[in-house]
């Protein structure tokens, strides 16, 4: 891994632990989808997390229904 890939999976860790993710449900995500490391965090899943918020998906249900099905993470909100 090249140092700026690394600085980006830090990132994408960081923003789904400040988001309310348990350690379990990252490591769940990582596990499921392992692209989620590659994610620009500001602009690849931010803006997918806080649709989600914005649906009334919180806390401990977003962190569920993301660990469950984390390819939610890659889609491409733009085409929904």
């Amino acid at each position: 891994m090249t140092c700026r890939s690394v600085h980006t999976a830090r990132e994408a860790i960081k923003l789904l632990r400040e988001s309310g993710f348990s350690e379990e449900q990252v490591r769940k995500i990582i596990t499921k989808y392992p692209g989620v490391l590659a994610s620009n965090a500001d602009w690849g899943l931010k803006p997918k997390i806080e649709l989600f918020k914005t649906m009334g998906i919180t806390g401990k249900d977003l962190g569920s229904l993301i660990s469950k099905v984390p390819r939610l993470l890659g889609c491409n909100i733009d085409k929904i």
